[in-house]
């Protein structure tokens, strides 16, 4: 059974000619310091480096800075990627586990950066660009200046104030796009989904 490579994220935006904000990465943080909570829906996509549909899956998340996430799978197969901005579990009931791992450093390299209140290392670790899409959203693209990055380029779209889409490009010329649906912004999100807890029977795997 082959299982969904779900670390937060991915896709090949086509942008429009849109003006270029003076500061890119200061019009990124303002978006993103208004975001405190947000919840909804996603329909994942992976592509090959030819564009070719690779696998699709969808289910429902949540996240609120800093640096805590719920990306629940549902479809083709269960998955859930939880994080308390402490610890990060990673649990598949097909094989009765979950992985647990530190939140570290290593994950300012990552897309979870976003998610992190560390919003002033943006220009530190990425050089960053904005254009309007073809839709009127506003993307910003973000290349990791580390060329030993675990992914080659990271766009976040926004239609206003809502993050729509995120989309990753790796080292394999894959690429991987988030679309987000029914989204609700800044609402109540229950701290106890953010604390991820063993089912009975499953194996404890740590990393």
């Amino acid at each position: 059974m082959k299982k969904l490579n779900v670390p937060v994220f991915a896709l090949l935006l086509l942008l429009g000619m849109g003006a270029q904000a003076q500061d890119p990465a200061a019009e990124l943080r303002s978006r993103l310091d208004q975001m405190d909570s947000l919840k909804g829906d996603f329909t994942q996509t992976l592509y090959d480096s030819e564009g070719e549909v690779l696998e699709e899956s969808s289910g429902d998340f949540a996240m609120a800075r800093p640096g805590k996430f719920d990306w629940h799978t549902h479809k083709p197969f269960e998955q859930r990627l939880v994080s308390d901005h402490n610890k990060i579990w990673l649990y598949d009931p097909d094989l009765m586990q979950v992985t647990v791992r530190d939140f570290d450093a290593e994950l300012q390299n990552t897309p979870a950066l976003i998610l992190s209140d560390e919003l002033t290392a943006l220009n530190q670790q990425f050089d960053i660009e904005q254009a309007t899409t073809n839709n009127g959203w506003t993307a910003f693209t973000l290349a990791p200046k580390d060329e030993e990055s675990l992914f080659g380029a990271l766009v976040l779209t926004f239609d206003g104030k809502l993050l729509k889409e995120i989309t990753m490009h790796d080292n394999l010329d894959q690429v991987t796009r988030f679309s987000l649906s029914d989204l609700k912004l800044n609402t109540d999100v229950d701290p106890a989904r953010f604390n991820f807890q063993v089912p009975d029977g499953v194996d404890v795997l740590v990393d």
